[in-house]
């Protein structure tokens, strides 16, 4: 890890914790972990006839996710997990096993927003082209994103 990394990251922990976040970030990586709450969203969209086609493409981004950033290009980068290099700050959550690059949160979450959001524009469910589809993916992209990029305890 480059020194900027540290200074964003012991900056991130530093400044930006509160009693609030530190309960709420760790219940917000549960629902990220393995695409969980993308996973259960794409069952959901695949019991609705209308959206089944969005659940189908949601399912296949997914799993195209975790071929291609967990076993193919974790291993490959291998960049090692700030908590398996600084040992001294404490995390909220246990210290994952897995490489750190790419994030599977941010990953699943930027595959479940693509489908998502582009979903109406490429004819998967033209009728499901409402707001919840512009503005939920975004926003939890955003949280899911900040969790893994360096929200305290972060790893």
């Amino acid at each position: 890890m480059s020194a900027l990394d540290w200074t964003v990251l012991h900056w991130i922990h530093d400044r930006l914790h509160c009693g609030f976040l530190d309960f709420l970030m760790p219940r917000v990586t549960l629902l990220g972990n393995a695409g969980a709450v993308w996973v259960v969203i794409a069952l959901i969209l695949l019991c609705i006839r209308k959206h089944r086609r969005t659940g189908l493409a949601l399912l296949m981004g997914l799993g195209a996710g975790v071929l291609i950033g967990n076993l193919l290009l974790k291993p490959l980068i291998a960049r090692p997990r700030p908590c398996w290099i600084d040992q001294t700050t404490p995390f909220l959550i246990a210290c994952p096993t897995d490489f750190s690059f790419p994030s599977g949160h941010t990953l699943s979450s930027v595959i479940a927003a693509a489908v998502l959001c582009g979903a109406p524009r490429v004819g998967l469910d033209r009728r499901s082209a409402g707001r919840c589809h512009r503005l939920f993916p975004p926003v939890s992209v955003c949280s899911l994103s900040h969790r893994r990029a360096g929200g305290r305890g972060a790893a």
